[in-house]
């Protein structure tokens, strides 16, 4: 972007920038600026968060330590200006799990998932590599939450046998996609690999640059799934350890109610279900458009980008006019 200039936050022209800022737009929590940084009553402080959750944050988390939580709530919480969502509901439990006064709250979609936008965005070559080669077949996206404490398993089925999914993938014409988080272990275990096409950011910063090529989505707990309801894409949930999940993490909503696809926690059942949808039968379409219109995806997102900048300019000139 010729308009953006780049600088380190933790660098002095980055600290005199902070202070200097009307607005400061973030995406994760205070962290994402400075741990030391300390906004004027003046500053608006915008965050934009990185994806609608279903499993539980914050508040609802029951692996966070009390400490911490008081920690969120005297900080974190108080100050936040304006939070996004991507709908009433989603707002109401945003809300929720941040103790951000609802009021705070602003429906409008996530400008991550503006479609539009996103296919006009400049791209690596690399990225470009990429969809080429994935726009000429069927393209599945196996993205698990990440694990605070145990690591990951992936295709965790005692009777898994990877030769019987290459054999699905290759009749299909299709292939695996699978995007890890950048702390987990699996990044060494699998890099040699060339069974499947990792899409970690350091190839595709964010996922939605390449959702366009997506046909199937499969998760254990991740929200990823609510970014693709609006477009032509299948679900496949893998919750294999849910009820140690549940108990020690937790959910922000009915796990069962919310995820609008299989449940498979065998390796049969799991290849059965990926041959169906790549064969284009889905049993779970009624399902995918009550969750898809829960967050209201058709009415939120078509101008969500708009709406953020729309409403930074409202309350600077709220400010504006205060201090006249």
């Amino acid at each position: 972007c010729p308009l953006a200039k780049v600088m380190s936050k933790l660098s002095f022209l980055g600290h005199l920038t902070l202070l200097r800022a009307k607005t400061v737009i973030i995406s994760h929590g205070s962290g994402d600026i400075s741990n030391y940084f300390r906004p004027f009553c003046r500053t608006i402080i915008f965050q934009l968060w990185h994806g609608s959750a279903i499993k539980a944050i914050a508040s609802f988390d029951k692996s966070v330590k009390q400490e911490m939580l008081q920690r969120h709530k005297s900080r974190e919480a108080k100050i936040v200006n304006k939070f996004i969502a991507n709908s009433n509901m989603d707002a109401l439990v945003m809300s929720s799990m941040f103790g951000v006064d609802c009021r705070k709250m602003l429906v409008c979609g996530l400008p991550r998932n503006e479609w539009a936008r996103i296919s006009s965005r400049k791209k690596t070559e690399e990225l470009i590599k990429l969809k080429e080669l994935l726009k000429h077949k069927k393209n599945i996206l196996y993205a698990p939450t990440f694990r605070d404490e145990d690591e990951l398993t992936l295709f965790p089925f005692d009777d898994f046998v990877l030769d019987e999914l290459k054999g699905i993938l290759k009749a299909n014409d299709a292939n695996m996609l699978i995007r890890l988080h950048p702390s987990s272990k699996l990044m060494t275990q699998y890099k040699d690999r060339d069974d499947f096409i990792f899409v970690n950011d350091d190839l595709v910063e964010d996922i939605s640059d390449i959702a366009d090529c997506i046909n199937v989505v499969i998760t254990d707990y991740s929200g990823i799934f609510i970014d693709f309801l609006d477009l032509n894409c299948d679900f496949i949930f893998l919750p294999y350890d849910i009820e140690k999940y549940s108990k020690e993490r937790g959910f922000a909503y009915s796990y069962s109610g919310i995820t609008p696809g299989a449940k498979v926690l065998t390796a049969d059942d799991f290849l059965s279900e990926l041959n169906a949808l790549l064969k284009g039968k889905n049993k779970y379409t009624e399902h995918k458009k009550v969750i898809s219109d829960l967050f209201e995806k058709n009415n939120t997102e078509s101008d969500s980008t708009n709406k953020v900048v729309s409403e930074i300019k409202r309350m600077i000139n709220i400010c504006e006019l205060s201090d006249s």
